[in-house]
């Protein structure tokens, strides 16, 4: 059953009208009966659609929120109503859709992620409490939830000459002390372009501390291309006097 039809059926059990009752019944096999929340119930249904039917818009989780926003109009309406497309989802909604986007990975890409999403959380706190007492803030955005190919995870805003321009955050996060992180050169790009409105946000997870590092100092860390060779991710270990 695609998800499509499997939300219409859903629908139509709460709107009472237009019931596909062989479908229904299929559909009450599959699903908890005792759940009563709606974008629970939703969220299931797409889970269980993702799982057994190997649907064409599975690989496009790992993209982010956008490209399923564009996929199809149906497909896109039942994430809607499982809250997949909230501006700052609960985190029961951020970790559906990483274990459906985790169905391509292999374990280590998952624990990767898992640890990416702990510390993109933690920065969007960060961020929100830095603005929270400053009047007519911005709000912040979680701009890795709609794309992962922007080239930073977090928009965030600073005052500028009483104006107020966007910081573009990339975040990483390790559970290593002191925290290795891999830069690829898309992010090192955009960090470059945007120059002093761009920051990294490097996390160690195990102590909870957090590393701001300017585009200046990880330039130091990022090497450069020579003859017929071009880098494409470079691996960084943080010297401990980052989190001093």
């Amino acid at each position: 059953m695609s998800v499509d039809k499997a939300c219409k059926l859903l629908e139509a059990t709460y709107d009472g009208a237009g019931l596909d009752l062989e479908g229904a019944m299929q559909l009450h096999e599959l699903i908890e009966p005792t759940l009563i929340d709606r974008q629970v119930l939703y969220r299931q249904v797409i889970g269980l659609t993702a799982r057994t039917a190997a649907p064409t818009w599975l690989p496009l989780l790992c993209s982010g929120r956008e490209a399923i926003r564009a996929v199809d109009t149906d497909v896109a309406t039942c994430f809607e109503r499982a809250g997949a497309f909230d501006p700052i989802p609960d985190q029961c909604v951020i970790d559906w859709w990483d274990e459906l986007a985790s169905l391509g990975y292999a374990d280590d890409d998952l624990a990767k992620m898992s640890s990416g999403r702990e510390a993109e959380r933690l920065s969007l706190r960060h961020e929100q409490e830095r603005l929270a007492n400053v009047p007519d803030a911005p709000e912040v955005v979680w701009k890795s939830l709609d794309s992962n190919v922007a080239g930073y995870d977090i928009q965030s805003w600073q005052l500028l000459g009483g104006s107020w321009s966007p910081r573009y955050i990339e975040v990483k996060g390790s559970k290593r002390s002191p925290p290795i992180l891999f830069l690829t050169r898309n992010e090192w790009n955009t960090a470059v372009r945007h120059g002093e409105a761009y920051a990294f946000h490097v996390w160690d997870l195990h102590h909870l501390r957090l590393a701001e590092v300017s585009v200046e100092h990880m330039a130091t860390h990022v090497p450069t291309d020579s003859g017929n060779g071009k880098w494409e991710q470079v691996r960084v270990q943080l010297d401990e006097v980052a989190f001093t």
